[in-house]
């Protein structure tokens, strides 16, 4: 048993590194998009896409959004 949580503890170990070297920062937006609320929603996805055009990089790393909507 032990050995096999130490080889399970390696894998996710080296599988956390190779999504680390990755230079892409995502941030997720999730919001209200379609549905009753929509109209507030679309306006906080603009508000965070216009944050992001002023701020595309961080630490020389780009960043990129992934919206979902919550319905």
């Amino acid at each position: 048993m032990r050995r096999v949580s130490l080889v399970m503890l390696l894998v996710f170990a080296l599988a956390g590194a190779a999504f680390a070297a990755d230079d892409v920062i995502r941030i997720g937006v999730y919001n209200c998009l379609t549905g009753q609320n929509a109209y507030g929603g679309q306006l906080e996805l603009e508000g965070t896409q216009l944050a992001h055009k002023e701020i595309p990089e961080v630490l020389g790393r780009k960043v990129e959004l992934v919206v979902v909507d919550n319905k």
